[in-house]
């Protein structure tokens, strides 16, 4: 069914193996990844989610299939994939969310900034503080929660220097964060 020439057929067969979890399907919601139809496409991705949040995969190439779906050219697919790869809690998927993250569909960063604020560690600071400077407010605020998040002491000077940002909520989130982070050093620049 997950290649009947209907399309209907192909997704809720797709949809069906959510809940049978059956690693025969695999090869087939595979194939369903590079379906013409954005709908087939987004039902394989949906059922390889609900494999990746019950924890109940066989094996790791759910997530390996995911991650190819971060490429997608539908925004749907590419989110629904983000948020799959977010219940992971797996380091090395970190790439591939900040993939995400540089996304110009701004629903795909909302998803990857939920899944990175979860996330990411203080490897990641250097990338968050050069976000800082992004030329779209809301992904320069993001960067500022996520680093306040992290809790490192080491991204408090590129915080500084976004203290003076041109937007209000930019401002507020860059204050928040040292706040966050004890940056007893910020005091003088409020």
């Amino acid at each position: 069914a997950l290649g009947h020439a209907n399309i209907r057929i192909r997704r809720a067969a797709a949809t069906a193996f959510a809940f049978q979890q059956d690693p025969e399907a695999l090869p087939g919601l595979s194939r369903n990844l590079r379906d013409p139809d954005s709908g087939v496409r987004a039902s394989a991705v949906h059922t390889l989610s609900a494999w990746v949040r019950s924890g109940q995969r066989a094996s790791e190439e759910p997530v390996r299939t995911l991650v190819l779906a971060l490429h997608d050219e539908a925004a749907s697919v590419r989110r629904t994939a983000i948020q799959a790869l977010r219940t992971c809690g797996d380091p090395s998927l970190l790439p591939e969310l900040i993939s995400g993250w540089n996304d110009t569909d701004d629903t795909i960063h909302q998803a990857a900034m939920y899944a990175l604020k979860d996330q990411a560690t203080a490897a990641e600071i250097p990338f968050f503080v050069s976000a800082l400077h992004d030329s779209r407010p809301n992904r320069r605020a993001n960067a500022a929660a996520i680093l306040a998040k992290i809790g490192d002491q080491t991204a408090v000077p590129g915080l500084l220097a976004a203290i003076e940002d041109t937007d209000g909520s930019v401002r507020g989130a860059v204050i928040e964060a040292l706040s966050a982070l004890g940056a007893a050093e910020a005091v003088p620049s409020l």
